[in-house]
């Protein structure tokens, strides 16, 4: 079985898996806040990412992913586990994968933060402007990421 079966059978085991990175020469890894845990005491080869990156290419795709480009990101969703934004990069003819959980569930307004009070005045400014852009900015990318596909409806 190749290691791109491996990986969709543990993101479809309903693990809280938030970032898993997959590289060449290192084992899987789920990065989280507090820092790094590995997935599977196997280290990929070169071989092993681009399997990943084909399987999970063919779930989002079917048989249109050998129109794929060499970099770039797309969505797939395992049902009843959740959605995942994977992104795919080729530097010096190595592939290297970000698979990112995406809740299925789109959070309320009162559940975005703790803080009230910042909910409360990010909803007068929304009423206040009728158009307009949300800026999502913070120390990380796949946490404002995150946040921005976690948004509530009403943003």
């Amino acid at each position: 079985m190749g290691r791109g079966i491996e990986i969709l059978n543990l993101l479809s085991a309903n693990r809280d898996f938030t970032e898993v990175v997959i590289v060449p020469n290192a084992p899987p890894v789920n990065r989280t806040a507090a820092g790094c845990e590995v997935l599977m005491n196997v280290v990929f080869s070169f071989e092993d990412v681009a399997d990943t990156l084909q399987v999970l290419s063919r779930r989002a795709f079917g048989a249109s992913a050998a129109d794929r480009p060499a970099a770039g990101s797309f969505c797939l969703g395992v049902r009843d586990v959740g959605r995942f934004r994977v992104n795919h990069v080729t530097q010096r003819g190595s592939p290297a994968l970000r698979i990112t959980r995406v809740p299925i569930d789109i959070p309320s307004t009162d559940t975005v933060s703790a803080d009230s009070a910042a909910v409360a005045s990010l909803m007068s400014i929304m009423e206040a402007q009728h158009s307009g852009t949300i800026l999502v900015h913070g120390p990380s990318a796949t946490a404002n990421e995150s946040t921005a596909d976690q948004s509530p409806p009403e943003l």
